[in-house]
């Protein structure tokens, strides 16, 4: 009996400790819609369009993080306590005077963020469009992207050169559309521009063409641009790159697409 009782408890312990949330899962939002992610050995911050590139010194779990960046000025690191960490909130405060500012800071001096399932996004549908031309290999690939809120998606690769298609029609597993979703909700969509200022140099390849599409909130976003993505943000356009590569792979047909999480050009 004792032995079925250690057994049992042991077990429980165990089935706690995957359970437990880490805090690189959550896509973190601020009370002004900032967005944050911590990794590993990076860490994004975004605030509207701006996002800035951070570096993980030192990460404590439920103690402390450190972050630095390196500018034209010199190197700056900061220390942040963590003060409250669960699957719903992250409550970070600042030791010192803050280099980054994070958010915005509460009465209590500290950063308030929410995990994105919770900040009232609602997502209805995405529509992704682009198209390449690469001389040397006599490659014109078009690309078409849709996804809606029922985790249904269509992947669509057209060689013009080759003639050939490749279609997918699936729905999406529900660990990529979780992920998917976080992405969303923690972009400020609604202050992104829709206008792209970036020409393409007439050396370069040819204008990508792009167009991307979001619907969410009762509204619909919409940009246009000659880069691959017609604006910049780089979790979704490496979880876009991502997914289409493994479904265009999954069908066994041509044209397909290599993803590369290094390298997000096609």
């Amino acid at each position: 009996m004792k032995q079925f009782l250690l057994l049992l408890s042991l077990l429980l312990l165990h089935f706690l400790a995957i359970s437990k949330p880490k805090i690189s899962d959550i896509f973190w939002v601020g009370k002004n819609k900032e967005y944050l992610q911590i990794l590993k050995k990076t860490a994004e911050l975004r605030k509207g369009a701006h996002t800035q590139e951070l570096k993980v010194v030192k990460y404590v779990k439920n103690s402390y993080i450190i972050l630095s960046s390196e500018h034209i000025t010199g190197y700056f690191e900061q220390r942040y306590d963590i003060l409250h960490f669960t699957q719903d909130t992250l409550i970070l405060a600042p030791v010192g005077k803050d280099v980054f500012k994070l958010c915005q800071l509460d009465e209590n001096n500290q950063y308030v963020f929410i995990n994105t399932l919770n900040s009232g996004f609602s997502f209805t549908k995405l529509h992704f469009v682009t198209e390449f031309f690469v001389a040397s290999l006599d490659l014109y690939l078009q690309i078409n992207l849709d996804i809606d809120a029922e985790r249904k998606s269509r992947v669509k690769l057209h060689d013009d050169y080759m003639n050939e298609t490749n279609i997918v029609t699936t729905s999406m597993g529900k660990i990529d559309y979780k992920r998917f979703f976080q992405i969303l909700a923690a972009c400020d969509i609604n202050s992104i521009p829709e206008v792209t200022s970036y020409v393409p140099d007439p050396e370069d390849a040819k204008c990508c063409n792009s167009v991307l599409e979001i619907q969410y909130n009762g509204q619909v976003k919409k940009w246009k641009g000659c880069t691959t993505f017609p604006f910049h943000y780089p979790a979704l356009e490496d979880f876009l790159v991502y997914y289409i590569a493994s479904k265009s792979a999954q069908s066994g047909r041509e044209p397909r697409l290599w993803y590369s999480k290094d390298l997000l050009n096609f």
